[in-house]
């Protein structure tokens, strides 16, 4: 991630956290976060996991994923072929990623009817997880 070259200092709750969100295969909640990072034995309180992660969504290191019911989660923003979309299920609350080219096909084909430019995209689908279906 960026964060030296934004102008940002590193330090022991922001380098635990963005350790831990590079291992991830999708979007946690600062719950999880938090949780993870006690389990490695880090303590971080949740107010710097909040200030680390607006920290880095002002410089586009990472993207919040809104999963509905006020519930926010983050991860690394991610270009091309890392670039997913989630499934919540509406049961237990799992978060599933998924990627469709023929989706990113028509969005783009959209975008370009649109009267102005779309920088990014984020695709939340609400329904059951393959575990509740």
């Amino acid at each position: 991630m960026r964060l030296p070259n934004a102008g940002h200092r590193r330090g022991g709750a922001r380098d635990a956290v963005i350790e831990l969100l590079a291992e991830q295969s999708c979007a946690l909640s600062a719950a999880e976060i938090e949780q993870a990072l006690a389990a490695r034995r880090r303590q971080v309180s949740r107010a710097s996991i909040y200030r680390v992660m607006d920290e880095l969504a002002q410089i586009g290191q990472i993207t919040q994923v809104e999963v509905g019911q006020g519930l926010v989660r983050f991860e690394p923003a991610h270009d091309g072929a890392a670039h997913h979309h989630h499934l919540v299920c509406q049961r237990c609350g799992a978060l599933e990623p998924f990627a469709d080219d023929a989706l990113e096909r028509a969005i783009s084909r959209l975008s370009e009817r649109l009267p102005g430019r779309v920088s990014e995209h984020e695709v939340v689908l609400r329904g059951r997880c393959s575990s509740c279906a």
